[in-house]
């Protein structure tokens, strides 16, 4: 990757693409979100089919929105919020009879959360939520396909602003509605522990669900 920064040549083009890929997951799973996201960068720079390029850009502004957290300086976490926005749209472009343009609604509106806004985050959600059930319920007639589904990400999301709220209500001494809003997140949580366990989503549901 050193050597070939801007992609590399026509001989190379598979075997640097896969190698990018398999080592962002590797760098994923030891929690090395900074050179995981580096790695998805490396992959786009191949020349690869369009179905495998959306595929890399929804699951690189994915890693980027669980990466957000982890970020402190705040014009990193701007850019960072602008690659995620304009990967997600890339991918929409594609159209809406492709599994990755729901997965890029749901990053919409996940970004829409971390920027602050939960009504508009919910907004996307509720606007969508039958289309994105109908796409969940497609690929639930292949078992190992179900791993590719929206739903993950868009429980995970949901339980984080239960979660949120359920925070605002304990702050302000409300502890009956806080209560309810923590039992409705970690309902949320469990349906990603449960249904996506290959997801990885699953993982920071898990963390969740421990916190609360």
């Amino acid at each position: 990757f050193k050597q070939y920064t801007n992609g590399p040549p026509e001989k190379l083009q598979r075997l640097y693409a896969a190698s990018a890929y398999k080592y962002s997951q590797m760098l994923q799973r030891v929690g090395d979100y900074t050179n995981a996201i580096q790695a998805y960068r490396y992959v786009l720079k191949a020349k690869i089919d369009e179905d495998l390029g959306a595929q890399v850009k929804i699951e690189l502004a994915e890693l980027i929105v669980r990466s957000i957290p982890k970020w402190s300086d705040k014009s990193q976490v701007k850019a960072l919020i602008k690659e995620a926005q304009e990967l997600a749209v890339a991918v929409q472009w594609l159209g809406y009879d492709k599994i990755w343009f729901w997965r890029a609604v749901v990053v919409m509106a996940h970004l829409e959360m971390i920027k602050g806004d939960n009504n508009a985050a919910r907004k996307i959600i509720v606007s969508h939520l039958d289309k994105l059930e109908e796409a969940e319920s497609l690929l639930r007639q292949n078992r190992e396909a179900l791993k590719l589904s929206p739903m993950a990400e868009c429980r995970y999301l949901m339980g984080t602003m239960m979660e949120t709220q359920a925070k605002e209500f304990l702050a302000k001494d409300q502890a009956d509605a806080a209560r309810k809003g923590f039992r409705e997140a970690l309902i949320h949580y469990f349906v990603v522990l449960t249904r996506y366990p290959a997801s990885p989503w699953a993982m920071e549901a898990r963390k969740r669900v421990e916190w609360i």
